[in-house]
């Protein structure tokens, strides 16, 4: 575990405000009284680093004993600059975590020990050396960059190879800086939907089935799984014995929200996406949304058959669902992500309905759908909002996210732009766009407004990623996007334009200006993997240890 009271300094390049540690400014209790610094200073016994977890290559355990308790700050210089850590409490015994290297270099480190009287010690520490990335890594291009106008930060990634590629055991969580260089990674086990960093500087991530903890030395704190799952030391939700998938969202109170499944037999389910007759008896997948409580115990669950209308289709509404559930049943709905509104509705993403709804999780009672208007049945029609102004809906959207003045910000993947049962033709791929979208609900008046559409990117022209995705609101008003599974861009394959057939493309924008601030392309040379990489979500973050900068 990370000593307590660590702090990380991004020295010269990420406009964090430095910690002193002049004994000047300690407190009287922390020193032990007042003190002129004389007398012997502290020694060094010894110094020594150990890798972490295989998982997590770039992270580096010291190990540091003194004579005496000290307080200990490690720097290092990379390309940006000098760097240094601190950890405040005084020990004799010092293990701490050191994260934030470039791979494929060394990093002699200089070590500084503080006893409480203020007596200081610096002296030259171990080294530091990082193995290169593995060849498969995909290639990252900065496109475009406005140092002063992104959001500080650093990027934390879900990245997996592309169906078709020679790396499917490959995935990875990363944590980019604004220079697009790796600072941490993490080989998954398994496909990583959706990851977060928490205010203890840990990880929340759902990873293909299951929920799962984890720090930046790879160790997992904490896991959720299905009832029966048999995943070790994984806490089982009782009752849910299918797989956990797509988001795992931090409540207000400390819960946790996520998706499961069941099936649900129909007798009488579309057949044709041409004519809603004839019909015929079909399994379908039932996305069911689950709060849990961190001990394990479901909370409440809510399925979205009941909530919507299972005859209703969209586009995809017939295709077959890959699950744990064999032989898969047809992908009704296929809800991909669930977040907490501000007034404790819950907003949930239904990718084939081509809708977004909020609901209320006690009663089960609908607030609103977020839809085009096209074959909804006569008793769901009342909650659909009303256009007010320019606006387009969202088709196959992925990731919604309430910003703090209640506006919606989500990816809309813009799959066919139509509705199955209507004379509006679907969209081919060559013609399609995706874009960042945001709306502005007015729940009592039940009406929608579009406030944000970014559809064309200066550098490429639009982008189309017909699957994943994600947008965020960030604390300087801009908005970070992800085009997951890029295919196209300017109308051609990305294939076709000497990149692999699928990339990623992570964009930040100011939407007062529409302007592109901040532009990386994620893709693999089409020799060495021409399927490529995808990515679900991104997520800006302050730093590398979130707590302690909150805790100042």
């Amino acid at each position: 575990m990370l000593a307590s009271s660590t702090i990380l300094i991004w020295l010269a390049c990420s406009g964090e405000p430095s910690i002193s540690t002049d004994p000047g400014d300690l407190l009287p209790e922390e020193t032990g009284g007042p003190h002129e610094g004389v007398g012997a200073p502290p020694v060094l016994l010894g110094a020594d680093l150990r890798p972490a977890r295989p998982e997590a290559p770039l992270s580096r355990w010291l190990s540091v004993h003194t004579d005496r308790p000290t307080r200990l700050q490690v720097g290092w210089s990379d390309v940006h600059g000098p760097r240094q850590v601190a950890f405040d409490t005084l020990q004799t015994e010092h293990e701490v975590l050191l994260v934030g290297f470039h791979p494929a270099a060394s990093y002699p480190l200089q070590l500084e020990l503080t006893d409480a009287q203020g007596r200081r010690t610096t002296a030259a520490g171990p080294v530091v050396t990082l193995d290169p990335l593995p060849t498969s890594f995909p290639e990252l291009t900065l496109l475009s960059s406005e140092p002063s106008r992104i959001q500080p930060g650093l990027s934390l990634v879900t990245m997996r190879p592309a169906k078709g590629s020679p790396y499917q055991e490959l995935n990875h969580l990363v944590i980019l800086d604004s220079d697009a260089h790796v600072v941490w990674s993490y080989a998954a086990p398994r496909f990583v939907y959706d990851v977060r960093m928490q205010p203890d500087g840990t990880l929340l991530a759902a990873e293909d089935g299951t929920l799962i903890e984890l720090d930046l030395a790879g160790e997992r704190r904490s896991a959720w799984q299905p009832e029966g799952w048999g995943v070790e030391d994984a806490l089982e939700l009782e009752g849910f014995p299918h797989e956990l998938h797509h988001e795992v969202f931090p409540m207000a109170d400390g819960g946790l929200l996520t998706l499961s499944l069941t099936e649900r037999l129909l007798a009488d389910y579309p057949t044709s996406t041409e004519s809603p007759v004839p019909t015929a008896p079909a399994r379908i997948a039932d996305d069911l949304v689950l709060a849990i409580d961190r001990d394990g115990t479901v909370r409440w669950s809510w399925s979205l058959a009941d909530l919507l209308d299972p005859h209703r289709i969209g586009y995809d509404s017939l295709r077959t669902r890959s699950s744990d559930i064999v032989p898969g049943p047809l992908d009704w709905a296929h809800a991909n992500a669930v977040v907490e509104h501000p007034d404790g509705g819950i907003v949930v993403s239904l990718r084939h309905q081509d809708a977004v709804i909020k609901f209320d999780p006690m009663s089960g009672q609908l607030s609103w759908i977020l839809a085009n208007h096209d074959n909804w049945p006569e008793r769901l029609r009342p909650y659909l909002l009303e256009p007010v102004g320019t606006l387009a809906w969202p088709y196959h959207q992925h990731a919604p996210m309430v910003g703090h003045d209640g506006q919606i910000v989500m990816f809309d993947n813009g799959n066919h732009r139509a509705s199955p049962w209507t004379d509006q033709q679907p969209l081919d791929e060559s013609d399609s766009y995706s874009r960042a979208v945001a709306y502005r609900v007015d729940e009592a008046a039940r009406t929608v407004e579009q406030t944000l559409s970014y559809v064309d990117n200066p550098n490429t022209g639009p982008i189309f990623a017909g699957q994943i995705g994600d947008a965020d609101w960030l604390d300087n008003g801009n908005v970070l996007i992800t085009y997951g599974h890029a295919t196209h861009t300017g109308g051609q394959t990305t294939a076709s334009q000497g990149l692999s057939a699928q990339t990623i493309r992570i964009v930040e924008i100011d939407p007062q200006t529409g302007d592109t601030v901040w532009d990386l392309q994620i893709a693999t040379p089409p020799a060495l993997d021409p399927a490529g990489w995808t990515g679900n979500r991104t997520q800006r973050i302050e730093g590398l240890y979130p707590h302690l900068w909150a805790s100042r």
